[in-house]
């Protein structure tokens, strides 16, 4: 098997770095769980709230674009409108890889759908994966 070198599909499979956007020390909530997992991950993990200054003893962010270093991976955890608004963020700060984890898209209807267009647009007009 070929190695794959630092494309971005590898950056996306195997990231350096990973932001977690609406991470939260808020117990059950999506945010949180997902951040929980992510402390194990071996490189920096960059929790981005816009609300808390910490997360679970770690410096939050406020937005990606804060984060000191471009992290290869953002994985956003919030409401789907706020989902694409952060996603275009990630574009903007040159973020390769964005995982949306969020419902409210084409499932819920017209609004839905109108920001699921809006998100896929994303990569159309940057070097930024949307999953």
């Amino acid at each position: 098997m070929k190695k794959v070198i630092d494309s971005g599909l590898n950056r996306l499979l195997n990231p350096r770095s990973v932001a977690i956007v609406g991470a939260t020390s808020k117990p059950g909530r999506v945010g949180r769980i997902i951040f929980e997992q992510l402390m194990r991950f071996p490189g920096p993990v960059y929790p981005v709230n816009i609300r808390e200054s910490e997360v679970l003893g770690l410096k939050a962010w406020k937005t990606v674009a804060q984060i000191p270093k471009t992290p290869d991976l953002a994985v956003v955890a919030v409401g789907a409108g706020p989902a694409v608004e952060v996603a275009e963020q990630c574009a903007q700060a040159g973020i390769p890889n964005v995982v949306v984890v969020a419902s409210g898209f084409g499932e819920a209807g017209e609004d839905g759908k109108k920001l699921q267009a809006r998100l896929a647009e994303i990569p159309k007009h940057s070097h930024t994966r949307i999953l």
